[in-house]
């Protein structure tokens, strides 16, 4: 029986031991998306934590966060 910590991806599986694929709910658009078994085993090695969107809400998020950087920059005004 394996422990709950590798169940829930946090510790990653002893050698020859697999990670099932996980499906989490997307904190935006509520969808259902699935992490595979080498995303699973990615974030326990790092000790990232799960991600909490989808692919799509993250990279839309990104871009907004992006845009808002983009348009606090001071343009400089150059001098020839």
């Amino acid at each position: 029986m394996r422990p709950a910590s590798i169940l829930a991806g946090l510790v990653p599986p002893t050698e020859g031991e697999s990670m099932p694929n996980q499906e989490l709910v997307c904190e935006d658009c509520k969808q259902v998306f699935e992490l595979t078994e080498e995303q699973r085993k990615y974030y326990a090695e790092t000790a990232y934590t799960l991600p909490s969107r989808c692919d799509a809400c993250e990279e839309r998020r990104q871009a907004e966060k992006n845009a808002k950087k983009a348009a606090r920059r001071p343009t400089k005004k150059r001098r020839w």
